[in-house]
């Protein structure tokens, strides 16, 4: 059996703290499960279309959830879609590779169904945890995307490129209304209890912000007074206030947050709560142009769960101050919702 502990080494508990003080406390002590082959399907027997190989991706899954419920956890954020595929049938895009070694091969039964309906026999919320945008994040990754969807949005021009990391062009309004329809499909065919987003928006390590860059024309055509990166931000957010919109329409009784990485404060000042003690640069603000200060103060999502994964010796983000500055925001903004369960929050990551 794997060694590897989901309660240590998989999980991030998000201890919820309210953004007001007399709402009631409440936990969400959850645990992210990998695809891309590294959470699951993690053994090559668990990988196929064969009554065998599903007979085994299932029992991954369910020794996963059966852990989880022993360590009284309350949820379960399962990674539905992280290279613009799925782990779910899909009207938008192909099947995950990672289930059978070939992209847009159908598995032959339906993991997120699976496991949301695994996770309700056991009190477990599920979320469904996706990539809003990445495409690809390596050479190996680049050399799978020969499927007729793949050729679809690059024929289209909807994708925009850095090396061999490639995105949804958030620029693009063809591009974030395909990406709109894949997370509306999933949270309104399936019970999902949330949706999560983790750190993947602009390529990481930065874009070029001049005349090399692949989004660089559509900017100057955008007539924006707004700096390149002030408008790469924009983007983002207002791919963000356009899910959350949706999500109030559609599905109003689930959650739908993000979890930055980690490292902030850039637009502290500008929104009033200062920044973290830390010497770190806020590269999320800066190269993947992701700012949670701005989805918080405009309301546009129930919570944060930043990733913060440093020791508290760590030289230039140590655990404590980013976690204390994090609580510090938390309090800063009122609850825009009805629900106690939706109240906007932030969570850090343990």
């Amino acid at each position: 059996m794997r060694k590897k502990l989901l309660t240590t080494t998989l999980s991030l508990a998000l201890a919820a703290v309210t953004m007001l003080a007399a709402s009631p406390k409440r936990e969400f002590r959850s645990t992210w499960i990998a695809g891309m082959n590294i959470d699951f399907p993690y053994y090559s027997s668990s990988k196929g279309t064969t009554a065998t190989a599903i007979k085994n991706a299932k029992a991954e899954l369910t020794t996963y959830l059966d852990n989880l419920d022993k360590a009284r956890f309350t949820g379960v954020c399962f990674h539905v879609r992280a290279l613009a595929d799925a782990y779910y049938k899909s009207s938008y895009e192909p099947w995950a590779s990672a289930l059978t070694g070939t992209r847009g091969k159908d598995p032959g039964w339906d993991p997120l169904a699976f496991m949301v309906e695994e996770c309700h026999k056991r009190g477990l919320e599920c979320y469904a945890w996706v990539n809003p945008f990445r495409l690809s994040s390596n050479a190996t990754n680049v050399k799978q995307l020969t499927t007729e969807w793949d050729k679809k949005w690059r024929d289209a021009g909807w994708l925009l490129a850095v090396n061999n990391y490639t995105v949804f062009n958030p620029a693009h309004k063809d591009a974030r209304r395909h990406c709109l329809n894949v997370m509306k499909e999933i949270y309104t065919n399936y019970a999902v209890d949330g949706m999560l987003f983790d750190d993947y928006f602009y390529p990481g390590g930065g874009t070029p912000e001049d005349a090399s860059a692949g989004d660089y024309q559509m900017y100057l055509d955008s007539g924006t007074k707004l700096s390149i990166g002030d408008w790469r931000r924009e983007n983002v957010n207002t791919f963000v206030k356009e899910l959350y919109d949706e999500i109030q329409a559609a599905r109003p009784d689930m959650r739908f947050g993000i979890g930055p990485a980690g490292v902030a404060g850039a637009s502290g000042d500008k929104y009033g709560v200062g920044r973290p003690n830390i010497t770190s640069s806020d590269w999320m603000y800066d190269q993947i142009y992701c700012d949670p200060l701005a989805w918080l103060s405009e309301g546009t999502i129930d919570f944060v769960s930043p990733q913060i994964y440093w020791q508290t010796t760590h030289k230039s983000a140590p655990f404590g101050p980013l976690t204390e500055w994090y609580d510090k925001v938390g309090a800063s903004w009122p609850s825009r919702s009805k629900s106690p369960a939706r109240t906007p929050t932030t969570a850090a990551a343990a």
